[in-house]
């Protein structure tokens, strides 16, 4: 197949491909829940020229942190994929290249929301009474809120303006994948799309 550039397909071909086929106002947003909402921050940090918005749903927004590179190689290698693949070795200057949390200026100017959940399930998750609690979802939502305040706090010492939703309850379903988004789309994306 050759290799793959996600980086030039997201950030060049895809928008042009979209701007060309349907009605737009030619600007661009990017979101991701989980393992890609870190990554969604990262393309709209090296792409300022062409997203207007950008959006992490519970993901791992400094991921050359060392529990979060950590946390991203047990996950990566849990699915038999080889996590060295993305940035090389942990440790190596593309990791830290790739992390939004180290360099939040190259967002500055883009509207930004990040938000992530203690990890407790609550009402958002919309579990069925006497279900068993999503174990998994839970332990994975404490990281990266853990992740997610790391990214909070470099954007507090610099000032680079974000909509921040930080919450008590909630782990890592769909359910609050979806509440995110409407949150987001609601304070962050949409105005930043509609505005000319």
């Amino acid at each position: 197949l050759g290799t793959n550039r996600w980086q030039t397909y997201l950030t060049d071909e895809l928008p042009s491909a979209v701007h060309s086929q349907f009605g737009s106002t030619n600007r661009n947003a990017v979101a991701g829940l989980s393992m890609s909402g870190g990554p969604a921050l990262d393309i709209a940090a090296h792409a300022p020229d062409v997203f207007a918005a950008a959006a992490s749903f519970s993901g791992c927004p400094a991921p050359s942190n060392p529990l979060a590179t950590m946390g991203i190689t047990t996950m990566i290698a849990g699915g038999l994929n080889n996590p060295f693949n993305m940035w090389g070795p942990p440790g190596s200057p593309a990791w830290r290249d790739h992390d939004p949390a180290v360099d939040v200026e190259r967002l500055r100017g883009t509207a930004l929301y990040v938000g992530a959940s203690a990890g407790r399930p609550g009402p958002v998750d919309r579990i069925p009474v006497g279900a068993v609690p999503p174990f998994g979802g839970i332990a994975v939502e404490a990281l990266v809120n853990y992740c997610t305040s790391l990214f909070v706090d470099a954007l507090n010492r610099s000032g680079v303006p974000a909509t921040v939703s930080m919450r008590e309850r909630g782990a890592h379903t769909w359910p609050l994948f979806e509440d995110q988004l409407r949150e987001a789309w609601g304070t962050t994306i949409a105005g930043a799309l509609l505005t000319r």
